[in-house]
């Protein structure tokens, strides 16, 4: 059968259609076939069984290019949950490797640095994410936090009070700066931060049971008995009912699991 000039063009463009459009059907049948195994690893992660969840993670993380990013945020999630720092570490470092512009990436390694007591490594990385976002947020608050840690209470109320610029009603910076001041042996201006803090959040109990104490210390015995009722009737702690010098220093917050 002989075929026509406008025949053979016809064919020839059907045969270019199916050549182009096989990678997009074979990559739609990868990410319709790894999806349930995603499904199934964040159910693992939700049941507390890390260990299949890290596995099954793992294995969409390594198979399918399509769904590559949420399961590597579900593997990372899944070996901070479990303390497996090292691992979690490691894999963030292969990731920044290939993506090293990634500042989410330089913060959860800092997170993960800081909740595994590596208070040096901590601060090396969120200089990185700094050169990449700016100072923002998310890095000055681990940075200050990594300082307590480390006793830089000084350069801690630095960027502390950089942080209070862009979140001025973050109680929990003004009870952080507070601590700080308080090592400096400043009471009076951690008294004054508390007080801000008091105002922001008036139940928290961190905050009225280090009112009382420091109140203590500035000799303010009418503020203590007033912070201090306010605790135990709030509270029913017992270091609102110890001695206030009992408990110093004061407590201040740490960085929350993602």
């Amino acid at each position: 059968m002989k075929w026509s000039a406008a025949m053979k063009i016809i064919l020839k463009f059907a045969m270019f259609l199916s050549y182009i459009g096989s990678p997009v059907l074979a990559q739609a049948g990868n990410e319709d076939r790894y999806r349930p195994i995603l499904e199934q690893a964040s159910d693992e992660y939700k049941l507390g069984n890390y260990k299949a969840a890290a596995k099954t993670f793992k294995k969409v993380y390594s198979k399918s290019p399509e769904l590559k990013k949420p399961a590597f945020d579900g593997l990372i999630e899944t070996l901070r949950s479990n303390k497996q720092w090292d691992e979690a570490i490691d894999v963030l470092k292969s990731e920044i490797q290939t993506s090293p512009f990634v500042s989410d990436y330089r913060i959860w390694l800092s997170e993960i640095y800081y909740s595994a007591g590596n208070y040096p490594a901590t601060l090396h990385e969120l200089a990185f994410a700094e050169k990449i976002t700016g100072p923002n947020e998310s890095v000055l608050k681990i940075r200050y936090q990594t300082q307590q840690k480390l006793g830089q209470h000084q350069e801690a109320i630095a960027t502390i009070t950089q942080y209070l610029e862009k979140q001025p009603k973050s109680y929990e910076a003004l009870a952080a700066r507070s601590s700080s001041y308080f090592e400096l042996n400043l009471p009076g201006k951690a008294y004054a931060d508390l007080q801000e803090g008091y105002k922001l959040r008036p139940f928290d109990e961190h905050i009225i049971s280090n009112l009382t104490k420091v109140a203590y210390v500035l000799g303010r015995h009418g503020d203590v008995k007033i912070h201090g009722q306010k605790c135990m009737d709030q509270f029913q702690k017992i270091f609102c009912a110890t001695n206030p010098l009992e408990s110093l220093p004061l407590k201040s917050e740490t960085i929350p699991e993602r």
